[in-house]
């Protein structure tokens, strides 16, 4: 519907809207004239003693995984706890920690910027060329 496909309205009278709700002010209908859609019920409306007892049971946060047992494809076997179908997240932090010392560990900086043998001993290790010559540009 478009601004001109729209009614004229009295003074303070609102358009209809397009949920299918009649206008809380007017209770004027849609303009297709079809009766006001039923709202959807939600948990909130529904009695706790009607729900599913094991949702009630289980508490926040605690909830089953997709799938339980299956091994998600972008998690790695040695971070799968089979039994439980979840990842041990205490070896894939351990791991994460590890591998931060490494790397944090395996390049050193120059203690001074002004020491020329240490930043060109770093530079080496990154594989900067020691002159322009050295760079190449490959077409892609």
């Amino acid at each position: 519907m478009t601004q001109h496909d729209l009614p004229e309205l009295a003074e303070g009278e609102t358009p209809p809207t397009d949920d299918g709700l009649a206008s809380p002010e007017t209770g004027a209908l849609p303009a297709d004239g079809a009766p006001p859609a039923e709202p959807a019920e939600t948990d909130a409306d529904t009695p706790p003693d009607a729900r599913d007892e094991a949702e009630i049971d289980r508490p926040a946060g605690d909830e089953p995984a997709e799938g339980a047992g299956e091994r998600p494809a972008n998690v790695p076997e040695k971070f799968w706890d089979a039994e439980r179908g979840e990842v041990r997240l205490e070896a894939l932090l351990k791991s994460y920690a590890e591998l931060e010392r490494r790397l944090t560990r395996s390049l050193p900086l120059p203690a001074d910027a002004e020491d020329e043998a240490a930043v060109r001993r770093l530079r080496q290790a990154l594989g900067w060329p020691e002159d322009p010559e050295g760079y190449e540009i490959e077409p892609g």
